[in-house]
């Protein structure tokens, strides 16, 4: 479950999207196999709204251990 998968797709191959896959076990009534069912979610908004999210936490650490007045007068 939530599997991710990162690739073009073949109309837009300058662009990559991202996608949460899942994979499901398809039964009868009486248990026996017919098959697997995939549900694939794309999750391209979401994935590039965390990158961001990660890039601005990164560049805040930075920021502050540089404007620590506490360090610098030390």
């Amino acid at each position: 479950m939530d599997l991710h998968h990162r690739a073009p797709l073949p109309v837009e191959p300058e662009r990559e999207f991202v996608w949460s896959c899942s994979y499901y076990r398809l039964q009868d009534a009486c248990g026996s196999a017919l098959g697997v069912c995939e549900e694939s979610i794309d999750t391209t908004d979401r994935y590039r709204a965390h990158q961001r999210l990660v890039l601005v936490n990164e560049a805040d650490t930075l920021i502050d251990t540089t404007l620590d007045l506490k360090k610098q007068t030390a």
